[in-house]
């Protein structure tokens, strides 16, 4: 479940880089409307363009990872300043709590709740450091250390950036019209066709040099299960080549499967938002699943020492975090607005339905005998985290 997570996720980065390139066009000749064919061929040609650095370049992609970063923090920043520097207009505070504006057809409730569903995408990678962990010095202390530091990040950043664009909007009705919502909103707010495209040229060109990691990931976490046994022909998708060293059969896997899910772009007009929804409710199931086993058997009983131990309230995080995605899991089935026809129909529930039969039939037929799992050394684990934390300790009370 987590790799196809994560492979959806994928998807979810190239159709974001792919609508956002659509928007561009129709930004620059307004007569251009992108079809639902197009949109795919856009989305084809990103997967294309992002995946060939993994092949051909391999060894250069942290050079990519770095400049994707700085980018990332610098239109940030562009994103917020600009539009303040150059607004138009702004608008009275109480237009951002202002009620009965939605035209969904859902009530403020139910829209309220998918809109929270979609604005947890941003949280999505929350869990990329668990992936890296060893690879990093002290992962017990560092890795809740990352997490809990990205949501803090999202918040600090994401907000001002939201209310500030949201002080500037002249036309909401232009802004859910729009291909491209984000582009139109920028332009509203600076009133400067030349500034708009260059912030959202700087955003296509993020997206585009965060991808090739996210090929990185999806290739090796489908190497990690299938040396495990837990992936048909495993001993075939097990093998890193020794040419490009890294796992190409998993990578090329997660290439086909990428590609194929994009098809949702010709069945239904609404297939990016199914996209991203299901990006976010696949790998909320992977957040869940050891959640529940905790408090089922005990955090106590089979938790290792750890730095971050949060006792009693741990218990509270772990049932309040399933709940949720029992009633998240609920909401980005839901189409985004009614009535609802074939073409606007929201396909995570027959995505959902569909991968999880296939792997139960696969896990019936082949993966009960031959899972192995991880071999995880439990004794090194505990010995490791106790030794962090008596050093932890142990540098608190010298500060004392």
């Amino acid at each position: 479940m987590s790799t196809l997570a994560w492979w959806i996720v994928t998807c979810s980065g190239i159709s974001l880089a792919a609508v956002t390139l659509g928007g561009i066009i129709n930004f620059i000749d307004p007569s251009f409307t992108v079809t639902s064919w197009q949109t795919y061929l856009l989305y084809f040609a990103v997967a294309i363009i992002t995946a060939v650095p993994v092949f051909v370049a391999s060894k250069r992609l942290a050079w990519l990872v770095q400049t994707a970063l700085l980018l990332s923090v610098v239109g940030m920043a562009l994103w917020l300043f600009i539009p303040v520097g150059m607004h138009q207009h702004v608008n009275n505070g109480s237009f951002l709590v202002e009620s009965g504006l939605g035209v969904s057809g859902w009530g403020s409730g139910a829209a309220w709740i998918l809109g929270i569903s979609n604005g947890m995408y941003a949280f999505g990678g929350t869990d990329g450091a668990i992936h890296i962990s060893e690879e990093m010095t002290q992962p017990g202390r560092r890795v809740p250390q990352v997490i809990i530091m990205t949501m803090f990040i999202g918040l600090f950043t994401a907000l001002p950036l939201f209310i500030a664009l949201m002080y500037f909007m002249t036309d909401l009705d232009a802004v859910r019209s729009a291909p491209l919502p984000s582009l139109e909103l920028v332009y509203q707010a600076t009133g400067n066709r030349n500034i708009t495209l260059f912030l959202t040229i700087l955003l296509l060109i993020v997206f585009i040099l965060s991808l090739p990691s996210q090929w990185v990931t999806c290739g090796r976490m489908a190497w990690a299960f299938a040396r495990d046994n837990g992936t048909p022909f495993p001993k075939y998708f097990s093998k890193v080549d020794r040419r490009f060293e890294f796992p190409v059969r998993t990578t090329a896997c997660a290439f086909v499967f990428v590609t194929l899910y994009g098809l949702l772009y010709l069945a239904s007009t609404t297939a990016f938002n199914s996209i991203v929804t299901s990006a976010v409710l696949f790998l909320n199931i992977t957040y869940a699943v050891p959640q529940g086993i905790l408090i089922v058997r005990g955090r106590k009983e089979h938790l290792p020492p750890r730095y971050l131990n949060l006792g009693i309230f741990g218990y509270i995080c772990n049932t309040f975090s399933i709940l949720w995605i029992v009633v998240l899991g609920v909401a980005v089935c839901m189409p985004p607005s009614l009535p609802v026809a074939i073409d606007t129909m929201n396909y995570t529930s027959v995505i959902v339905v569909g991968l999880l039969v296939i792997i139960m039939i696969l896990w019936l037929v082949d993966g009960r005998q031959k899972f192995e799992g991880p071999h995880i050394d439990w004794d090194l684990i505990k010995e490791a985290n106790s030794q962090m934390l008596h050093e932890t300790h142990h540098h608190h009370h010298g500060q004392v």
